[in-house]
C-alpha cells in the first residue's frame, strides 16, 4: 500500500470524525433520545465511501453507484425506523451522511483538498443552525460552538456577516 493511499484514508477518517463530532454535539444538546449516527458512524460512513471508490476504480464506476445505493437504502431504512419511534422528522443528519459518503469517495479519487474544505463548510453550516434558523435557549451551546470555529485570527470567516453576528461585529 503506498503512502498517498494511506494519506487519503487518513483525510477521509478526519472528514468523517469532523462531521460526526458536530452531529454528536447537536445530538447531546437538543435530543432526549440518541440519534442514529454520531462520531463513530460518520467516520465509518466516510471510510465506506472511500472503500467503494477504491473498489470502483478497480472494478468500474458502476460499483461505486451500487455501493452508494446500498448505503442509502440502509440509512434511509434506519432513519425511517428511528422517525417512527421518536417522531423527529428532520433530514439534516441524513443529508450530512450522504455528503460524508460522497466526500470519502471524492478524497479517495484524489480530490483531497476540495473534500477537506467541503467538510469544514458542511460542519460550519451544520453548527450555524441557531444563527440561520433563529437562536433559542436550547441552541446556545451550538452558537458557542459555531463561534469557536470562527474565532481564530486566520479564519476566513472574519468578514462573513454570519460570523460577525456571532461575534457581535457589524
Amino acid at each position: 500500500m503506498d503512502l498517498e493511499l494511506i494519506q487519503r484514508f487518513a483525510v477521509t477518517l478526519a472528514i468523517g470524525l469532523l462531521i460526526g463530532m458536530e452531529r454528536g454535539w447537536d445530538d447531546q444538546e437538543t435530543r432526549e433520545t440518541p440519534r442514529i449516527a454520531g462520531v463513530r458512524t460518520f467516520a465509518l460512513i466516510a471510510l465506506l465511501g472511500a472503500l467503494w471508490q477504491l473498489l470502483g476504480s478497480q472494478l468500474g464506476a458502476l460499483i461505486l453507484a451500487v455501493g452508494f445505493l446500498g448505503f442509502a437504502a440502509l440509512y434511509v431504512s434506519a432513519s425511517w425506523i428511528e422517525t417512527r419511534g421518536t417522531g423527529h422528522y428532520g433530514i439534516t443528519t441524513e443529508i450530512a451522511a450522504f455528503i460524508t459518503f460522497t466526500l470519502g469517495a471524492m478524497t479517495m479519487h484524489g480530490h483531497v483538498l476540495l473534500s477537506a474544505a467541503t467538510a469544514v463548510i458542511v460542519t460550519i453550516i451544520l453548527s450555524a443552525k441557531p444563527i440561520l434558523a433563529g437562536s433559542s435557549g436550547s441552541n446556545a451551546a451550538s452558537s458557542t460552538r459555531f463561534s469557536s470555529f470562527c474565532s481564530s485570527p486566520w479564519c476566513c470567516c472574519r468578514h462573513c456577516p454570519i460570523a460577525a453576528s456571532v461575534h457581535g461585529r457589524r
